[in-house]
């Protein structure tokens, strides 16, 4: 079963926790174990703390999150991030 989801994070530092627990619940709900889940959500917050703070005029960064046949893609603006399931 496959799902989509996009949000826009507002472009502030503190959202990069938000990005982790999207993406760990999605890796929960995915039937990922606790520690891979983790590992993953930490990468996928690390890489959110890295573009919210970014010098960018835009107001938000564009998280999307997708479950395909095989992965749970995580993409953060341009940087795309996969937990192979």
């Amino acid at each position: 079963m496959g799902y989509a989801m996009t949000i826009s994070l507002p472009r502030h530092p503190r959202y990069a926790a938000t990005a982790r627990l999207i993406a760990a619940q999605s890796a929960h709900d995915c039937g990922c174990a606790a520690g891979p889940a983790d590992v993953f959500a930490g990468s996928v917050e690390d890489a959110a703390r890295q573009r919210l703070a970014a010098d960018d005029p835009a107001p938000h960064v564009t998280m999307a999150v997708e479950r395909t046949a095989d992965a749970l893609v995580v993409t953060i603006d341009a940087h795309v991030m996969q937990l192979a399931l």
